[in-house]
Parts: C-alpha cells; sequence; structure tokens
C-alpha cells in the first residue's frame, strides 16, 4: 500500500465541471414534477409537468448539480404527462360535458326545474353503453342520475347565496354564454 501525500498549498480540488454546484434548475424541476403529479386532475398538469421536463433536461444536459433531481423531476413529469393523456383519451368528453354543467349550472338548474328535461348536449348519455355506470350512483338511468346531480346543485348553489336565472327560452346554455349581454 502507498502513501499518498498532498501538499495543501499547491492542491486544490476540482468539481468535475465549472455547473456542478448549479442545482437551481434540479430542484425547480423536482418541485416542479412532484406538483403537476399532485395537480395533474385540476388543470395544472398540463403547465407544470411541460416546465418540469424542461429544467430537468436542461439540467441534465448543461451537466449541472443535482443530478437525481433532475432525473426525479423528468421521471414524475413523464408520469404526469401520461395520466393526463390517458385520462383525457379514456374520459375526455364526459369531463367536458361535466366541465360545461360546471360552469353554465345555473342556467341549466334553471332550464331543468321549468321543463324537466335533459338538455340535448347530455341525451347522449340516454345510450345503453353507459347503463353499466347508473348503479354505481345508487340510480337507474341518465333520467335519474340528471335529476339528482341538478338538485345537489341546486341545494349547495341556493345554500351559498346564488339565485336562478330564468329559464331560457329554448337555447342551450353554451348558446346562451355566447351571447353579448343587453
Amino acid at each position: 500500500m502507498s502513501d499518498v501525500y498532498v501538499d495543501n498549498n499547491n492542491y486544490t480540488q476540482q468539481d468535475e465541471t465549472p455547473n456542478s454546484y448549479k442545482k437551481g434548475f434540479a430542484i425547480t424541476s423536482f418541485v416542479l414534477g412532484l406538483l403537476g403529479l399532485l395537480c395533474c386532475f385540476c388543470g395544472l398538469g398540463w403547465i407544470l409537468a411541460p416546465l418540469a421536463l424542461i429544467f430537468g433536461i436542461i439540467s441534465l444536459a448543461t451537466k449541472r448539480g443535482g443530478k437525481g433531481l433532475a432525473i426525479a423531476g423528468v421521471v414524475l413529469a413523464a408520469i404526469t404527462l401520461l395520466l393526463l393523456i390517458c385520462f383525457r383519451v379514456f374520459f375526455g368528453e364526459v369531463s367536458d360535458d361535466f366541465m360545461k354543467f360546471a360552469l353554465n349550472g345555473p342556467q341549466y338548474v334553471a332550464d331543468y326545474e321549468a321543463t324537466g328535461e335533459v338538455p340535448e348536449e347530455f341525451q347522449k348519455y340516454r345510450d345503453p353503453k353507459y347503463d353499466k355506470y347508473w348503479s354505481s350512483f345508487e340510480v337507474r338511468d341518465f333520467d335519474e342520475f340528471y335529476a339528482k346531480i341538478v338538485k345537489q346543485y341546486k341545494d349547495q348553489y341556493i345554500s351559498q347565496g346564488g339565485t336562478l336565472p330564468p329559464p331560457s327560452s329554448g337555447s342551450t346554455s353554451a348558446e346562451l354564454s355566447l351571447l353579448p349581454a343587453v
């Protein structure tokens, strides 16, 4: 075994690369990737995951420090994007319709209370291919499901101090929301 002598006056330790102490991009990638995964179904995932990917790839490509954090950020962002894409492919139409109802809920409730009819844009859920899902909501069919959703929405909306608008005259709520106020 040989002895190693180090002259402290002439020896300086150098990092692998000049950027190895810069860990900001790696930390940012990890934090954005984690937040993207946690918030992936509230819409923020579509913003946070690509940012996490970008910061992680930049950190890895420029050989900055925090390689493990950068890899973890890229992996979390990739998982988030896969979940979002799968959700969009399998539940895209349904989630769009729920969003439409959420945005125009008071008008849908007022129209249903006035006519007792399910709006035309939601009647596609009367198709027998959806029948297997209604039992999980403790209803027999879509009409009963829609009535239950309208009642729950109305009760919550009114308990929070909201007032329902007058029923529309034959127009769908989506069309009404596009018309200018008079």
